[in-house]
């Protein structure tokens, strides 16, 4: 069968995926044909048992040393993987309350409009985990640079983050499509479910992501996302998001737990204590590149419809 034959088998047959406004359905067959693997721009395991798993470049913000720490009884794949532990009685670091890794100090894997990245990783909550209503537990963020606006600093906000609350996994971004952005002129992008309510825990979700990254409106702009749960073989595409997603700013990758909701005197949740587990952090070039899953499958074929 050639190339074209096998390509309009693949398009008829129908699947559907999760919906939301801007999302468009799409066809969850995988294709070889369509992309091939290549070099991966970071990869942490944590096989070696170490928190920057190897990579010089990883840094962190946490209140204590043990705060981040390696897991062996369990993980994605492998024998390792990290866990980050956070407490209400913490001390502010970085002007809240956090225990994160980042790559900042990795200049080769940040973030640049006009750049595509794909991302990778395995998210792992405990089935002790309980729901903090509407007050956000902060998983992974696509952290933007602060810029200075008249001799001030604004922004230094995510352009993205991946986000627990409300008993879901969800997805927001923001975004200003000016050459010189500001706080007054950011846009409120808007907020996606990943992982609809009841989230399940005491699971690995699986993640994968395709973002274009622009700040223009050009129609350039994209952020794909499927995931899939640790006892699946195949990915959902959960978001199909076509337009601007980010400020004109560069930009890093952050993962761990972020609380700001405890930096408050509001704060009226309940809860004081929080451990997230993270596996198979990945950059790269391609759909089964970044699969944290070990099974590197391929990527799925989207299929606009009316």
């Amino acid at each position: 069968m050639n190339r074209i034959n096998l390509i309009l088998v693949m398009l008829s047959l129908s699947y559907s995926c999760q919906k939301q406004e801007v999302i468009h359905e799409c066809d969850p067959i995988v294709s070889d044909v369509l992309e091939q693997p290549l070099t991966l721009e970071m990869n942490l395991s944590y096989e070696d048992s170490l928190e920057h798993s190897g990579n010089p470049f990883i840094g962190s913000s946490e209140a204590f040393p043990t705060s981040r720490s390696i897991e062996s009884k369990f993980a994605r794949t492998g024998a390792f993987c990290i866990k980050h532990e956070l407490r209400i009685k913490d001390p502010i670091v970085s002007g809240s309350k956090r225990c994160e890794s980042n790559n900042m100090d990795m200049k080769s894997a940040r973030i640049k409009s006009g750049d595509t990245w794909f991302y990778g990783f395995s998210l792992y909550l405990p089935s002790t985990w309980i729901d903090d209503g509407k007050y956000a537990d902060i998983l992974a963020q696509w952290k933007g640079f602060s810029v200075d606006v008249n001799g001030n600093t604004e922004l230094g906000i995510p352009f993205m983050s991946v986000i627990q609350k409300n008993n879901a996994l969800v997805l927001r971004y923001d975004y200003d499509t000016n050459e010189s952005p500001s706080n007054e002129t950011l846009v409120k992008g808007g907020q996606f479910d990943l992982v609809k309510a009841p989230l399940p825990t005491g699971k690995w979700h699986d993640f994968r992501f395709r973002v274009v990254w622009e700040y223009k409106d050009n129609g350039m702009g994209r952020i794909e996302v499927d995931h899939k749960l640790d006892s699946e073989t195949s990915y959902q595409r959960v978001l199909n998001y076509k337009g601007p997603n980010m400020y004109n700013s560069g930009g890093y990758l952050k993962w761990g737990i972020y609380k700001p909701s405890w930096n408050t005197s509001t704060y009226d949740g309940g809860i004081s204590y929080r451990a997230v587990w993270h596996d198979n952090f990945r950059i790269g070039s391609s759909w089964s590149d970044v699969d944290p899953s070990g099974l590197n499958l391929p990527g799925l074929i989207p299929i606009e419809r009316n």
